[in-house]
């Protein structure tokens, strides 16, 4: 009998529970990227909630918070292109804006729902003069009871459950 064969066993039985550990790891999480005067730069998620079984509840991770957030530096008027990978684009996602206009009254806005495996989305300020401050794409979408009294309302909220942040650094 050969005495190497146990060793040999340990070694494939260790090879095989490795093997089977890292395929039940999850995939990591996609990263959007903002492109914008020039810069390239990378935000991982600020926002994950996945819901339970009867999706009457979420379970939300936040690991960067408003300190992780990607930065860039823009000027009134600049655009930012906005990349996302296949994970993100195979379902409707789009993009929320804070901007100041020329006047400094700061205002709200958002791009139009995009789908069909839309990758990227170019945002361009309303006005020449217009500086943006944040951006954020948003996906991961579900439909909810309403928790607002609004009278005018459907009955339903629809919120996000997966975003990735942009802060704008307003260039002097």
């Amino acid at each position: 009998m050969d005495r190497r064969s146990p060793s040999r066993l340990l070694r494939l039985t260790g090879a095989a529970a490795l093997v089977l550990a890292l395929s039940a790891c999850q995939a990591p999480r996609p990263d959007v990227t903002f492109y914008g005067n020039r810069t390239a730069v990378e935000s991982g998620y600020t926002l994950w909630c996945s819901p339970n079984q009867d999706r009457t509840q979420f379970e939300c991770d936040q690991p960067h918070g408003p300190d992780g957030e990607a930065r860039l530096s823009l000027r009134p008027g600049q655009s930012v292109q906005i990349n996302v990978p296949d994970a993100i684009a195979e379902q409707p996602w789009l993009a929320t804006f804070v901007y100041r206009t020329a006047d400094g009254e700061q205002l709200q806005g958002r791009s139009e729902v995009l789908d069909d495996h839309d990758l990227s989305y170019t945002l361009t300020p309303i006005e020449s003069g217009d500086q943006l401050l944040r951006v954020e794409v948003v996906t991961g979408f579900e439909v909810g009871p309403q928790t607002t009294a609004d009278p005018n309302s459907t009955g339903f909220d629809i919120g996000a459950t997966r975003s990735w942040v942009l802060t704008v650094d307003p260039s002097a």
